[in-house]
């Protein structure tokens, strides 16, 4: 699934493509009507769609859907649950990255869906930004250079950076439960807990100090090995 930019009124028709035309504008309505109130429209047809058609139309519009960013809507009974929950949100970006820097998606992906919820524009109330939650500052140490807000709103950019410091912490920690720990507390918590037990295994996990980032590693690593089983991904070294 990518991620790709397209017009108010060709999505638009996508939407008539992917709902059979029903209860949707004709094409001299929809040119009449403002660019961004045709991407609405569009994107409420293909949402009631997904959620309330039959099973092969509904198909068509959570494609459509996430061609365009958006994510994890649909009906839960349908034999796509799975997708729904664990959807391989912006592929084209996440399998790029994870080629580079040598990570599993899988790992990309549940860092993804615990920090935004697949969101592009979200924003934590400390200033971390887009789909990994990136700060500024760690993510110009991580580029070497000043990386700007709206540079941490793209998707493409946001993972590229989020996959390099990931890789960052993998190589330091040499284990994924460990990396996750460190981008939740940080670098140095993750130091001072390995300075004091060194081997990492499921009890370490449950040592860690911090409430909030045992259940944060825990759920990492329960959402990138249900990837790998639904995508029959590559385990993460």
């Amino acid at each position: 699934v990518v991620l790709r930019v397209v017009d108010g009124e060709a999505v638009a028709h996508a939407a008539v493509d992917a709902v059979g035309g029903a209860h949707v504008p004709d094409a001299k309505t929809l040119r009449l009507l403002p660019e961004e109130r045709r991407r609405v429209l569009a994107l409420e047809r293909l949402r009631s769609c997904a959620i309330g058609d039959p099973e092969a139309k509904a198909d068509a519009c959570i494609d459509a859907l996430e061609e365009r960013g958006v994510f994890r809507v649909g009906r839960g009974d349908l034999d796509l649950d799975l997708r729904l929950r664990f959807p391989p949100a912006f592929a084209g970006a996440v399998f790029s990255a994870a080629d580079a820097e040598s990570l599993s998606p899988s790992l990309i992906w549940a860092i993804m869906r615990r920090e935004s919820g697949y969101n592009p524009a979200a924003r934590s109330r400390a200033g971390a930004l887009g789909l990994l939650q990136l700060m500024v500052p760690t993510a110009s140490r991580i580029a070497g250079r000043a990386v700007s807000e709206e540079s941490l709103e793209d998707a493409g950019s946001n993972v590229r950076l989020g996959a390099s410091y990931l890789r960052q912490l993998v190589r330091e920690f040499g284990d994924s439960r460990a990396a996750s720990a460190a981008y939740n507390a940080g670098e140095e918590a993750v130091r001072r807990w390995l300075g004091a037990r060194s081997e990492i295994y499921d009890l370490w996990v449950d040592l860690i100090p911090f409430r909030e980032t045992r259940e944060y590693v825990k759920q990492i690593y329960a959402a990138m090995r249900r990837y790998e089983s639904v995508y029959e991904a590559t385990p993460n070294p």
